[in-house]
């Protein structure tokens, strides 16, 4: 499963709109959905920001 589909799995885990998911870790709606959509690359500060949120392990 690659990285963008895993935070798909993340927010919908915890139950959180792409608005309310993007807006806890500081990006934008469109980029939420772009990632999702696996249009837009993750890059290291989303994922620490995921982790650090959410206490999801990076691995």
């Amino acid at each position: 499963m690659s990285i963008n589909l895993r935070i798909k799995q993340i927010r919908k885990t915890l139950n959180l709109s792409q608005a309310k998911f993007a807006k806890e870790i500081s990006i934008s709606n469109g980029y939420i959905a772009g990632i999702e959509l696996e249009n837009r690359k993750v890059n290291d500060r989303i994922v620490k920001l995921i982790c650090a949120m959410y206490g999801v392990n990076e691995t």
